[in-house]
């Protein structure tokens, strides 16, 4: 396989095969990838079908599914509550700057090997959330 490289102007298709399960229920998965119709010129290339090329190949495997408990109690029992002050700052510290719309982190617990959190979107940003199944900066901060 060979790295997937994009070009300047232009795009590339992908393709994402996943084959059949095997008795474990584990899938190979390959991802291929081919120029855009247009070439760089900006004339007509070869229609979308060129060669695909093989750029990535592994295995996919069920999830181990935990009969964890349910979260039917906010904070979760027995987690312990972690300071938050300072945790962007320090985050930036680090070399992970954080814009005002991705400083979504609220409240955080940790338990026994799980960390819990509550995230919000902030109001700045909550008109266009509908334009999304889960709104990006959302999912960051969570």
């Amino acid at each position: 396989s060979v790295p997937l490289v994009l070009p300047k102007r232009g795009g590339v298709q992908v393709q994402v095969v996943v084959g059949e399960a095997d008795d474990a229920g584990r899938r190979g998965v390959e991802v291929y990838g081919r120029p855009e119709p247009e070439d760089l010129d900006g004339d007509a290339g070869d229609g979308g079908e060129g060669a695909w090329t093989l750029h990535a190949r592994g295995r996919l495997a069920p999830a181990e599914v935990s009969g964890g408990e349910s979260l039917t109690v906010w904070p979760p029992t027995g987690a312990r509550e972690v300071p938050l002050d300072g945790v962007y700052e320090h985050l930036e510290e680090l070399g992970y700057a954080y814009g005002p719309a991705f400083r979504g982190l609220r409240r955080a617990w940790l338990g026994e090997g799980e960390v819990f959190a509550e995230v919000a979107l902030p109001e700045a940003l909550r008109a266009e959330a509908g334009r999304y199944l889960l709104h990006p900066a959302l999912l960051d901060a969570a």
